[in-house]
């Protein structure tokens, strides 16, 4: 630690907000370097900050999760560069996961990041009375840094090296292995090289272009790399709950980044497919590891969301037969009517937030299962904005309703609304300033495929 740093902390400036959570106790993992001073935690996946001696006041991101080996990366020569860029980027999660991003989608995501309150206040507070001015073209600044620098010279303690210890240590295999902490298993699906590539060549232009939440889930649901399971490991007849998880896929013949490279030369992955590899990992129940007499893996298929055409309502009483590949239901209107959200249901701040909403209540013919299907509005909220100097009047509304607002992915277009009766349904479409003139709705089912499948090991 140096003088600048020193000087930082005595500012008090609490930088939780931007995602670096300062703790008592800084207990280190496997992959912390020999020599780290931890600034602070992200508070997910054992991602920490750290300084390392021997390297001045350069700044570390160490994140367990990751594919070893690489599970430190450098984010600043200095820590006033990295307050810098803390100005810039808005949010240290964006810093961390630059290495997987290019200039484009990195400069959009901080882009559409708006910070909460909180954090934009302590922005403020690390610019005056640090006396810093964001940094320019952070993007490049840590790739030319990651980029450049010599990951050999980091020293890492025992247990990085012992199996006990670290997952990942050099061994002959992996797919299946125990450590410490828990079991970890790294599950590889391939696909034909060929219809992955009828994917890509039907999707990629349009992952330039802004996709709405239909086409997100279409192209979800077309992605033969795309597959969503609950994994489930059951050790001498005690089962355990996966904690955390991390996916990777590899293209032969695509740029790849270098774990991706990594892991597929560990697999022998064939060139000749396309892969995709899903890391589960599993916490002992007793906090130790116990001795492995059987070992069952079980894998249940999450629920795929296949999204119908879209559609408009005019008026209750209304039928409208929905149209869901090889799924046929009738929507009836209910009730249709413009809705203002009750103030009292936002969490005051100084930002102002979209309350114009249209309730939609109706029934189905033939009544699905619960939670088996959903109406969705098309098009997504508003973004919220800085209050003004004279506040807005808010309307009461009687409709029980609840607005999110905002996402990991940025704004969401789901209001939950209550039904009227037993066999009605609601949907709310996504609150805006003002009245939508027009509103699209589409169907959304979801379905299983595939029945639970166990895999006896031991």
């Amino acid at each position: 630690m140096g003088k600048y740093y020193n000087k930082f902390l005595g500012k008090n400036i609490d930088l939780a907000p931007l995602g670096i959570e300062r703790r008592e106790e800084n207990s280190p993992y496997f992959c912390t370097p020999r020599g780290a001073s931890i600034i602070g935690w992200a508070g997910v996946d054992g991602i920490h900050y750290c300084f390392i001696r021997g390297f001045g006041e350069m700044v570390f991101a160490v994140s367990p999760m990751e594919v070893a080996p690489n599970y430190v990366r450098p984010l600043a020569g200095s820590f006033e560069d990295f307050l810098r860029l803390l100005l810039a980027c808005k949010d240290c999660n964006f810093m961390e996961q630059v290495w997987q991003w290019s200039p484009e989608d990195f400069s959009q995501m901080v882009a559409d990041s708006t910070p909460d309150r909180a954090a934009a206040e302590t922005l403020d507070q690390i610019q005056k009375s640090m006396k810093l001015t964001p940094m320019e073209q952070p993007w490049a600044y840590m790739r030319e840094l990651q980029d450049g620098f010599d990951y050999s010279k980091i020293r890492y303690t025992e247990e990085f090296y012992d199996p006990e210890m670290n997952e990942n240590a050099p061994s002959p295999e992996w797919a299946v292995y125990s450590c410490a902490r828990g079991l970890v298993v790294d599950f590889c699906m391939r696909v034909e090289l060929e219809e992955f590539h009828r994917f890509w060549d039907k999707w990629s232009d349009k992952y330039e272009e802004r996709l709405n939440q239909r086409e997100r889930k279409l192209s979800y649901l077309e992605n033969p790399l795309h597959f969503e399971f609950e994994p489930e490991a059951t050790v001498n007849g005690k089962a355990l709950k996966r904690r955390s998880g991390s996916g990777i896929c590899y293209i032969p013949g695509d740029p790849s980044e270098p774990e991706t490279r990594f892991l597929a030369e560990h697999y022998h992955l064939a060139e000749d497919y396309a892969w995709s590899v899903s890391r589960a990992c599993f916490p002992w129940k007793s906090g130790r590891r116990p001795e492995i007499k059987s070992l069952e893996l079980t894998m249940a298929q999450e629920p795929v969301e296949v999204p119908g055409e879209v559609f408009e309502v005019s008026y209750p009483g209304e039928q409208i037969d929905l149209k869901i590949p090889g799924n046929p239901f009738t929507l009836t209107v209910k009730n249709y009517e413009p809705q203002i959200l009750d103030p009292s249901m936002i969490s005051p701040d100084n930002m102002e937030y979209p309350t114009c909403y249209t309730m939609l209540t109706y029934t189905l013919t033939p009544k699905p299962e619960a939670e088996k299907l959903y109406i969705q509005d098309l098009s997504e909220c508003d973004q919220p904005r800085p209050k003004q100097t004279e506040p807005a009047e808010f309307n009461s509304c009687e409709a029980a309703a609840i607005a999110i607002i905002g996402g990991a992915d940025g704004p969401t277009a789901m209001i939950v609304g209550a039904p009227q009766a037993d066999q009605e349904f609601a949907a709310c479409s996504a609150p805006h300033f003002e009245p939508a003139a027009r509103i699209q709705w589409y169907p959304v089912l979801r379905v299983t495929e595939y029945e639970p499948s166990t895999v006896t090991l031991i």
